[in-house]
């Protein structure tokens, strides 16, 4: 439910599954969060870390530490970036296109 949706968004299948168990869950602990995850637990460290890079997640406590998803609109910012980058790509393959063409026309 819903990782298709997430992997659309930019996450990894792993990301996704995580994103969503703690969603369920709450913040947990790592082994809890890869259980219910069915991740494991390496990976778990692994896609947690890239997702608090991506500002998707939180660690809180100290000795014994919990995870938890940050506030969906986080996501939805992460998204909101990534198309303004994508759009902003675009712009710039618009300004050189027939340019770049014409290239391609003469020599190949």
């Amino acid at each position: 439910m819903f990782v298709a949706d997430l992997e659309r968004c930019g996450l990894t299948d792993k990301e996704a599954k995580l994103y969503l168990t703690s969603l369920r869950m709450g913040p947990v602990t790592m082994q809890d969060l890869a259980a219910g995850a069915k991740v494991d637990r390496g990976t778990a460290y692994y896609a947690v870390k890239t997702l608090t890079t991506k500002g998707l997640f939180k660690k809180e406590g100290g000795a014994h530490p919990r995870f938890g998803v940050t506030h969906p609109e986080s996501l939805m910012a992460l998204v909101t970036a990534a198309k303004a980058e994508a759009d902003a790509q675009h712009q710039a393959v618009r300004a050189v296109y027939d340019d770049l063409t014409a290239l391609f026309e003469a020599t190949c």
